[in-house]
């Protein structure tokens, strides 16, 4: 795709595609020109607030739109394999959220698909691409193999069970909405573990309300990987190494401020390239 301007369409009018609307007006060469909704009121009212060209009360409708070049999915987790399939085998590049499927076999089709189809898509896992995990990168390839990796993210979420995070049927659960986050941090910065352990807390909703995972990898190293819909955490992400460690602190999968730690009592504030 070689074009000064990239035409978006959005499917879901909820709080994420809310939050991705507003990230779309920051960038140069995006522009929203569509949404989609079941509910062709609430799509039309968002396309009002927004100022966009069309809107549709069926995604599919919206697939035929060949201005549109890339389609962001921000439907509830269950409908993500449905809605990309449905973006892919229409020829549309897609955007998907976290997590972009329910399951190994979900996911695999929507790889296969989308190379077939010789399409982009990616999981729109943005901590991948925040200036500030990018220097916590780069400080790491200074300082040896990682030897040790600790992650979590945890906050007590209102006891609803027909809410979103904790319904079975909307693929509710601390694994599938935060722990994504430091699993991704483990995968990323240390690769494919060699051994996988885990045990989780099921809720009386079906789905895991806290889940504690091991990782270990053929070098010795470990991974320490924590998420929880009970109680609060830091959300910090710290990474071990025989010269030292490296900080993301609070909220790590959100923008914040390195630190390299040498000596353990003098923690050094790192710069950010941006």
């Amino acid at each position: 795709m070689n074009k000064e301007t990239i035409n978006w369409g959005i499917i879901s009018t909820g709080r994420i595609a809310r939050e991705m609307t507003d990230a779309l007006k920051l960038v140069k060469d995006a522009q929203l020109i569509a949404v989609s909704s079941r509910d062709v009121e609430r799509a039309a009212a968002f396309s009002r607030e927004y100022d966009l060209m069309d809107f549709y009360g069926d995604y599919k409708e919206m697939l035929q739109d060949e201005a549109i070049d890339l389609v962001y999915v921000a439907t509830p987790h269950p409908f993500h394999y449905e809605n990309t399939l449905a973006c892919l085998n229409a020829g549309k590049a897609v955007l998907c959220e976290k997590p972009m499927a329910m399951d190994k076999k979900q996911a695999a089709k929507m790889i296969k698909t989308a190379r077939k189809k010789k399409v982009f898509f990616m999981e729109a896992l943005w901590t991948n691409f925040l200036p500030s995990f990018i220097t916590l990168q780069e400080k790491l390839t200074e300082m040896g193999d990682i030897r040790y990796l600790n992650a979590d993210f945890a906050f007590p979420a209102p006891h609803d069970p027909n809410g979103r995070l904790l319904n079975k049927e909307l693929g509710g659960g601390a694994l599938l909405d935060i722990g994504i986050y430091v699993i991704f941090a483990a995968y990323k910065l240390m690769g494919m573990p060699e051994t996988i352990k885990a045990q989780g807390y099921i809720g009386k909703t079906g789905v895991d309300e806290q889940t504690s995972i091991i990782f270990k990898y053929k070098n010795g190293g470990m991974a320490n990987l924590f998420c929880s819909l009970q109680v609060n955490s830091k959300t910090n992400l710290s990474v071990y190494t025989p010269n030292g460690m490296v900080e993301l602190g609070h909220r790590f999968h959100m923008p914040a401020l390195p630190y390299y730690y040498q000596d353990i009592q003098k923690p050094k504030k790192m710069s950010v390239k941006i």
